[in-house]
C-alpha cells in the first residue's frame, strides 16, 4: 500500500536540482521523507544515481543505521515487484558501500584515503577522554613553564588578573575553555587572531550594541503582552494592569521608530522603572509570581543595556583598546597551547573529533583534485538534524557540495547540543535566504503537520508555545 503524501512531503521529495532546507516540525514524518527521496532517486533508472554516490550525513550511528536499514527494506520491496531488475539489485549491493553515516564516520573514512595529503598516519586512532585530557595537561603546563622563564609580559599581566588563592587554576580553565571554544568554528587560528585586532570601523561594535537593543525591546514587547494576558485572569493583580500598560506602551514606542537610534537611546537613558502597587489582597493569587518573573527579566535586560548605549566614539575606542591588553595575551596564548596540544596527538597518533573535523576541511581547503574527486562523487549531499550542525561541520558540507546538491533536514526549535557547540544560527540563516518557492539560494519546504500526537495534545501544546515562544527565543 503507497504512503499518501502530504503536498509538502511530496514536494520535498521530489524537488530537484537546487539546495533545499526542509523544517520539519517534530511528528512531521521528516524520517520517511528523507528514506523516499533517496530511494526515488536511486530507483530513478531514466537519471540513474548509485546509492554510493549519496552522502547521508545523521547525527548517531544508531540513526544512521535506522537509515540504510530502511533503505534496504524499501529496495528489497522494489525488488518484490521487479525480481530481476539488475539495475536495482546492484543499488542492494552497493548499499554496504553507501556513505550513510555520522559525520565523524564520514571524516575518519575520508581521511585513511586522503592521510598522505595532511601529514598523518593511516592508522591514527581517535583518543580516549583521559588520554587526550593527559596530553592537554601536558601542554597547558609546558607553555606556563615558558612563559614563566621567559617572564613573558602579556602573560604575567594576564597571572596578575587572574591569580588568585588557587595560583593558575582560573587562568588555566580559561585558556582551556578558550581552545575548546575556538575548535567549533571551521579556522581556529584565523579567528584568534582576529580577536586581537582593533575594528578598523567602530560602527561594526556600534551596530552589535544595538542589535542587543533591539532584541532587548522586541523581548520587552512580547514579555509584557504575555503578562498582561495572565493579569486579565488574576484578579489579585489587577492593580498591575495600568502599570504595565504603560511600560507596554513605553517599548511599543521604541519598537515603532527602532531605525531611529538617537530617539531610542535618549529615552532608555531618560526611562525608569516604577514601583508595582500593591496586590487585591482579597482575591486568590494565581499568577503574580509569573508576572513578577517577566518584568524582573526585562528590567535585568535593560539594565544590560544601559551601560552600552551611552558611550561616545572616543570612549569606544579607550574600551577597545583596554580589553585588548588582556584578549590579545589571552588569544595568543589560546594559540600557543593548540600548537603544542597538536604536536603532542600527532607524536602519539591520538586524535579527538574535532581534530578529525579541522583535519577533512583543511583537505578539502588546500587540496582542489581531491575536493573535485568528491564532489564528482557525491550527486546529492543529504544533513539530518541540520540544526545541530557547528561551524565546522557546515563549512565541510560546503566544500563537499557542488552548489547546488544539499538537502537539509531540521527543527530549529529542537536544537538542544549547543553545549556541543552546535549553531543553529546556520539552519536559521538558510530558513531567512531560501524562499518557499526557490530563489538564487534555495528552496525551503515547511513540513507543520504532526501525525505523532493527537489533536488535543497539539492544540494545547500550541497554545502554551504562542504565547511564550518567539523569533527571539525560538528563532523562527
Amino acid at each position: 500500500m503507497s504512503t499518501k503524501w502530504t503536498a509538502n512531503q511530496a514536494e520535498a521529495i521530489n524537488v530537484r536540482n537546487t539546495n533545499t532546507l526542509v523544517s520539519a516540525a517534530a511528528g512531521s514524518g521528516k524520517t520517511a521523507v528523507l528514506v523516499e527521496r533517496v530511494i526515488n532517486i536511486i530507483t530513478d533508472e531514466t537519471n540513474p544515481v548509485y546509492v554510493n554516490n549519496l552522502l547521508v550525513a545523521t547525527f548517531t550511528n544508531a540513526a544512521a543505521a535506522e537509515m540504510k536499514e530502511r533503505i534496504y527494506k524499501a529496495i528489497r520491496e522494489k525488488m518484490e515487484e521487479n525480481p530481476d531488475n539488475d539495475y536495482l539489485n546492484k543499488q542492494l549491493v552497493l548499499l554496504g558501500q553507501a556513505q550513510i553515516t555520522t559525520v565523524h564516520s564520514f571524516c575518519i573514512n575520508l581521511l585513511r584515503e586522503n592521510f598522505h595529503h595532511i601529514g598523518i598516519r593511516h592508522d591514527f586512532e581517535i583518543g580516549d577522554e583521559i588520554k587526550l585530557n593527559v596530553l592537554k595537561n601536558k601542554a597547558i603546563l609546558q607553555l606556563f613553564d615558558e612563559m614563566y622563564k621567559e617572564k613573558n609580559k602579556g602573560f604575567l599581566t594576564l597571572v596578575d588578573a587572574f591569580g588568585g588563592s588557587k595560583g593558575d587554576e582560573e587562568l588555566v580553565n580559561i585558556i582551556l575553555e578558550l581552545g575548546r571554544f575556538a575548535e567549533a568554528v571551521a579556522y581556529p587560528e584565523k579567528w584568534l587572531v582576529d580577536c586581537t585586532l582593533m575594528p578598523e570601523d567602530i560602527s561594526v561594535y556600534k551596530n552589535y550594541v544595538f542589535g542587543v537593543v533591539t532584541d532587548m525591546i522586541t523581548q520587552a514587547v512580547e514579555g509584557y503582552k504575555t503578562a498582561i494576558e495572565y493579569i486579565k485572569m488574576d484578579d489579585s493583580i489587577a492593580p498591575y494592569f495600568q502599570l504595565f500598560c504603560e511600560e507596554l506602551d513605553f517599548f511599543d514606542k521604541l519598537c515603532a521608530r527602532i531605525d531611529d537610534r538617537e530617539f531610542v537611546v535618549e529615552n532608555i537613558l531618560n526611562f525608569s522603572f516604577k514601583t508595582l502597587p500593591r496586590k487585591n489582597s482579597k482575591a486568590m493569587d494565581l499568577y503574580s509570581d509569573i508576572v513578577k518573573s517577566i518584568r524582573e527579566g526585562v528590567k535585568k535586560s535593560f539594565n544590560g543595556v544601559l551601560g552600552l548605549v551611552d558611550y561616545t566614539d572616543t570612549e569606544i575606542v579607550d574600551e577597545y583598546k583596554q580589553m585588548l591588553e588582556f584578549v590579545k595575551p589571552l588569544c595568543e596564548l589560546a594559540i600557543e597551547f593548540r600548537k603544542k596540544y597538536a604536536q603532542f596527538k600527532l607524536e602519539e597518533n591520538l586524535f579527538d573529533f574535532a581534530d578529525l573535523e579541522h583535519f577533512s576541511i583543511k583537505l578539502l581547503d588546500e587540496n582542489e583534485e581531491v575536493r573535485n574527486s568528491y564532489r564528482q562523487r557525491f550527486a546529492e549531499i543529504f544533513v539530518d538534524e541540520y540544526q545541530d550542525t557547528n561551524a565546522v561541520q557546515a563549512r565541510l558540507f560546503e566544500l563537499l557540495s557542488s552548489g547546488n546538491n544539499l538537502f537539509m533536514v531540521g527543527d530549529v526549535k529542537q536544537s538542544i547540543y549547543a553545549f556541543r557547540n552546535s549553531n543553529p544560527g546556520f539552519f536559521i540563516k538558510k530558513y531567512n535566504e531560501f524562499d518557499v518557492d526557490g530563489n538564487e539560494n534555495g528552496k525551503k519546504i515547511l513540513l507543520s503537520d504532526n501525525f505523532r500526537s493527537t489533536n488535543g495534545v497539539i492544540s494545547f501544546v500550541n497554545g502554551v508555545f504562542n504565547k511564550i515562544m518567539s523569533k527571539n527565543l525560538g528563532g523562527v
